[in-house]
């Protein structure tokens, strides 16, 4: 899980660093904000990995070792 949260990390700064939508400009200075529809993109992508974060997190409460649904799977075939 960590691997991803990196990965999504490094991958939405890049993404928010490229995508830029000027405002306002300035004779110095131009001001741009990251589009909504993109946070809102990035936010729906977020959410998965919370959610499997949420399951890992109850299966170690439990005392249970179970592999994470999806990627579970992908990790092991990486093995």
């Amino acid at each position: 899980m960590f691997v991803l949260f990196v990965l999504y990390s490094i991958i939405s700064i890049i993404i928010r660093a490229v995508v830029r939508v000027p405002v306002a400009s300035y004779w110095y200075y131009t001001v741009s904000v990251v589009p909504g529809w993109l946070n809102a993109i990035l936010w729906l992508l977020y959410l998965p990995l919370v959610a499997l974060c949420v399951l890992g997190i109850m299966n170690a409460v439990n005392g249970q070792m179970k592999p994470l649904p999806v990627i579970g799977k992908v990790f092991t075939l990486l093995k």
